[in-house]
């Protein structure tokens, strides 16, 4: 028997805000003069019903037949009702009794059990389906209604409104009220000769929504005569309507109605933007369905009804999502209106034809691998041209493209062009002034093929202006490159080796290796800039990591400090994605790239594992430049960490002009097709981003969303920040190599709210310009104490230091208490001498501090002289000789 709550799937849905959609295409297998099969209906219904997710998906109503035709047709309804679980299932019937009677029996016993009896709501109309009057026939209807729910046992009526745009909308919202009053679930007003405009829609939408009762649901079935299905539908939901009837490819009487797979993709497509185009208020659906089955689903039914499928056909047609033409191909992003791949599914595709250009064609060529000098591809486009002329044909078949390659003679391989950097586009992802510097560097170096000068003029080779000029034309919010792909990867090498920065995200499987990570040449200036202009933070505060094999860093680690040996590593980088704080030797890399931490200077490398497409990106980088490493750096623009998906990503990061790569990726052990790879992270994430933080902390399984940062000590290593979901699998592989590792003491720190408006009156900060000010606020956390609450304690390792922003602070010392008011400082001595804690300080009542960083404090120390100054006098001042309190106690004033 059906549930209440599946009886009320779809009102309580449409209530709820959410859309019910009402599929037709297998209502009475006359749609469009085709026929479909039992088989047939029931492969459609559950390969949509399955776009939903979830085992039975409320969402959608199949409607299965028209039992009234033949009785094949009531076969059919009384077949899938036995059969068909993963959605609502409807039959339709004219408004009588018999008719009636046979509807419930051909779908009773269904999951979601729903009928829908047709109503006319014009004389003309009324006359011809029950030879009486509007008004009659609806009343008719009525007491039919009253008959059906009587025999219902459990299946749903709604109420078709036949020829509703053309009714008097006072004689609709009077029997919408009397038929819902009575207990049917939906009334379903149907524009029946397709004679609507969407004007007139909204209209006649507004008006019920005024007239009826607050428990009528109203949905809208759109004919399309006049090419204005999907248009009326879409003024429908504008005015709030969710229950809408559609039919994949269209099929409908005459000119057919709204076709699914157009209302799909555009309710689907950019729905933060519904509102601000259509006038529709979201969300319409818990989730959003997955459409990359809705394309080949239509596919297959345009083959089991004989429509074959145009080139200009909207969603689904052989046209969507191909290139045939040279303008398009420069930067195919901006002469479409949606990403066809991220949305459907659908992969690029460049067709060769008369219009092709010498782009199109290289690229076809290459996808043949076939490659060609310039001037073989000069000689051979005219006569692919011809032939296409002479042949009254549009595209090229492959054979008659291979006979004309073989028939190609000899060139000679063109001289190295160069061309001068002021040529190449100037973007805030690289500006001119960065990429110059880079550049300049890699020449300091020695000679490469990258780049040279000449006459004083610097200039690129021809690769990396094609470079340059790719990253510039792709809009990474709707593309990706693949970090497996051995083309985008040599782009990406080339275009970091020129100062640029990349977004990459790589994982294959929850036990496998995963990173998030921006990628940037080692050179300050030009990470800087990549941290400053693309990340939104201030390059001269951000921790920056490098990504390198350990046989290039481990000649950076001072031992002494941080003991640890070539297995170790192996063994923790395997795992990957991990990160590792080690203890640096002075002046082994660029100050920039040293970390300030409790006792010294650190090196910090953040490792994807070894096996993985990021550590051959990272070796392809440092062979073609020359440089040792490969700075790294999460990716956290929005304070939101690093916990999305590549769509979400693609969405923020894209519109900078910041390239962004996505590795190989494998849901239930099977790797995702480049074109699939979004939806394959999205569902990746989906059960991590479900549970609360305390069951993620408990699950050792799941994909880790951001990197483990490792302390390595004597014997016992620690988890120092970032610690994530698989850090219990690290300590058991370190375990095999005699490293025990200490759990994280507290969970990741997030960015805190901005306090730079507190600082500004604060005498430390007197020195600091603003905008360093500014920048300073967002590196500062702030904490609230209680009153006796140990802030430091003495002889502790030290990692920040603190400014009392409200109430005050004791410092005991020698056994005296000495008070620190709002703008006194702290703890700074310890950070400034790589000791331990001079002093204990606690809270002489509730306070309120900002915590200040080691590594931020150095590198303020190190951009102005005068704070600089005014700590290490403070230091200087300060004497050590503190009372130390017992670990647990407070210490009240």
């Amino acid at each position: 028997m059906t549930s209440v709550e599946e009886l009320d799937a779809t009102r309580s849905l449409v209530q709820q805000g959410s859309l019910v959609l009402c599929e037709e295409v297998g209502r009475d297998g006359a749609q469009g003069r085709t026929l479909m099969g039992l088989e047939q209906r029931m492969e459609t219904a559950e390969r949509l019903a399955a776009m939903f997710g979830g085992s039975y998906a409320a969402q959608v109503v199949f409607v299965t037949a028209f039992p009234d035709i033949a009785t094949e047709e009531f076969a059919i309804a009384r077949s899938m009702a036995s059969r068909l679980t993963r959605c609502q299932q409807m039959v339709v019937c004219p408004t009588r009794h018999r008719s009636v009677q046979r509807a419930l029996d051909a779908v009773r016993g269904a999951r979601g059990a729903r009928i829908l009896m047709v109503v006319p709501t014009t004389d003309g109309i009324a006359h011809s389906l029950m030879r009486e009057p509007a008004v009659a026939a609806l009343e008719r209807a009525r007491e039919t209604l009253l008959f059906a729910l009587d025999h219902a046992d459990g299946v749903a009526i709604d109420i078709a409104l036949v020829d509703a745009p053309r009714a008097d909308p006072g004689l609709l919202a009077e029997y919408a009220n009397v038929f819902t009053e009575d207990g049917a679930s939906a009334m379903m007003l149907c524009d029946t000769v397709g004679s609507s405009a969407p004007a007139q829609t909204s209209q006649l939408f507004a008006t019920l929504r005024r007239r009826c009762d607050a428990g009528v649901v109203l949905g809208a079935h759109f004919h399309n005569d006049l090419g204005l299905g999907l248009a009326n539908t879409l003024a429908a939901m504008g005015e709030g309507v969710r229950y809408i009837a559609s039919s994949l490819l269209g099929l409908g009487e005459r000119s057919g109605m709204t076709a699914t797979e157009q209302l799909l993709a555009v309710l689907a497509n950019e729905p933060e933007s519904l509102a601000e185009r259509y006038g529709i208020q979201g969300p319409l659906w818990a989730s959003p369905p997955h459409l990359h089955d809705l394309v080949p689903l239509a596919r297959d039914l345009a083959g089991w009804v004989g429509a074959r499928p145009r080139t200009t056909d909207p969603i689904w047609g052989s046209g969507v999502n191909s290139i045939s033409t040279g303008t398009p191909f420069t930067n195919p992003s901006q002469f479409v209106p949606y990403d066809a791949n991220a949305l459907l599914g659908v992969a690029p595709r460049v067709h060769l034809t008369h219009l092709a250009s010498h782009a199109v064609l290289r690229e076809v060529l290459r996808q043949r691998d076939v490659v060609l000098t310039h001037g073989q591809l000069r000689a051979l486009l005219p006569q692919i041209k011809s032939w296409c002329y002479a042949a009254n044909t549009a595209e090229i078949p492959d054979a008659a493209l291979d006979e004309l390659v073989a028939g190609l003679g000899g060139d000679e391989v063109p001289a190295a062009v160069w061309v001068a950097v002021e040529e190449l586009p100037d973007t805030p992802a690289l500006p001119w002034a960065v990429m110059e510097a880079s550049i300049d560097a890699l020449l300091a170096a020695g000679p490469t093929p990258l780049a040279r000068r000449k006459g004083g003029r610097l200039q690129v080779s021809q690769e990396v202006a094609d470079v340059c000029v790719r990253v510039s034309r792709t809009d990474f919010s709707r593309h990706h490159w693949c970090l497996d792909e051995p083309g985008d990867r040599r782009a990406l090498a080339i275009w970091t080796a020129i100062g640029g920065s990349f977004f990459a995200d790589f994982g294959v499987d929850p036990a496998e290796p995963r990173i998030f990570g921006w990628g940037m040449n080692p050179l300050p200036a030009a990470t800087r800039h990549a941290l400053g202009a693309l990340k939104g933070r201030d390059g001269r505060w951000i921790a920056t990591s490098i990504s390198a094999a350990p046989e290039s860093f481990l000649p950076w680690v001072d031992q002494s400090r941080s003991p640890v040996d070539r297995a170790q590593l192996d063994a923790l980088f395997e795992l990957g994605p991990v990160g590792i704080r080690l203890a640096a030797k002075q002046a082994c890399v660029h100050p920039f790239f040293l970390h300030h931490g409790r006792g010294g200077t650190f090196l910090q490398v953040v490792n994807a594992g070894h096996q993985s497409p990021w550590m051959q990106l990272t070796r392809d980088f440092c062979q073609l430049t020359g440089h040792p490493f490969l700075a790294v750096t999460s990716a956290n623009r929005t304070g939101q960490g690093t916990h999305k998906d590549l769509r979400e990503l693609m969405v923020d990061l894209g519109p900078l002009g910041v390239p962004i790569a996505a590795g190989p990726v494998s849901v239930d052990g099977e790797l995702a097709s480049a074109e699939d790879r979004i939806a394959a992270y999205r569902e990746l994430h989906r059960a991590s981003l479900a549970l609360s933080a305390a069951e993620r902390a408990e699950d050792e399984r799941l994909l880790p969303t951001s990197t483990t940062l490792i302390a390595p000590g004597d014997s016992e290593w620690r988890v120092e920040r970032h610690g994530s979901l698989h850090w219990r699998r690290i300590a058991s592989r370190l375990s095999s190599v005699g490293v025990t590792l200490r759990p994280p003491e507290e969970p990741r720190l997030e960015p805190s709210d901005y306090v730079g408006g507190a600082l500004v009156d604060l005498p430390m900060f007197s020195c600091l310009d603003a905008h360093t000010l500014s920048e300073v606020g967002r590196m500062v956390t702030v904490r609230r104490l209680e009153p006796g609450e140990i802030v430091v304690r003495a002889g502790e390792l030290a990692d920040e230091m603190y400014i009392v922003l409200e109430g005050a602070c004791l410092v005991w010392l020698d056994g005296q208490k000495l008070p620190l008011e709002q703008g006194q400082f702290f703890g700074e001595v310890a950070l400034l001498r790589s000791t331990g804690r001079s002093a204990t300080v606690s809270a002489a009542a509730e306070a309120r501090v900002a915590v200040l960083s080691s590594h931020v404090l150095h590198r303020l120390m190190e951009e102005s002289p005068g704070l600089a100054n005014i700590l290490r006098q403070t230091a200087q001042d300060r004497v050590p000789g503190a009372v130390r309190p017992q670990p647990g106690e407070k210490m009240n004033g």
